[in-house]
């Protein structure tokens, strides 16, 4: 589902729900920026997310488990992200859409949580080293 297929609703609430999450990352940052490894940079971007299977082991957009999810924040070690679906899977494939293509990464969920009162679910993932 990309942004354009969201009804007016649905639309409302994700810009909501990214603008919370950046002003949230923007506010504890100081606190967090000195344990942190790399800088996290507020990031609003689509992105595809996938659950490999051993059937489908490879990562695309045109997996079966694929959807269009959307970033609030990225780092070279992992990214936040919200979605409109829950995400069960503990590892993920992350597909960033640069203007080369996308580039796929493989990551585990480190975070997971419903957000209350809307239709949305708040990931944090960290990027696996390859």
């Amino acid at each position: 589902m990309t942004t354009q297929q969201l009804d007016d609703r649905s639309q409302r609430g994700l810009q909501r729900v990214l603008a919370t999450l950046t002003k949230s990352l923007e506010r504890t940052d100081n606190h967090y920026a000195r344990l942190r490894a790399f800088d996290r940079q507020s990031a609003t971007l689509a992105i595809w997310v996938c659950q490999p299977t051993l059937d489908e082991p490879v990562l695309s957009e045109n997996h079966s488990t694929a959807r269009e999810c959307w970033s609030y924040s990225l780092s070279r070690s992992g990214i936040g992200f919200v979605s409109q679906l829950p995400i069960h899977s503990n590892s993920v494939g992350i597909g960033l859409i640069l203007p080369t293509g996308i580039h796929w990464k493989v990551a585990s969920i480190v975070r997971r949580r419903e957000i209350p009162g809307e239709e949305f679910w708040e990931f944090g993932a960290a990027f696996q080293k390859m």
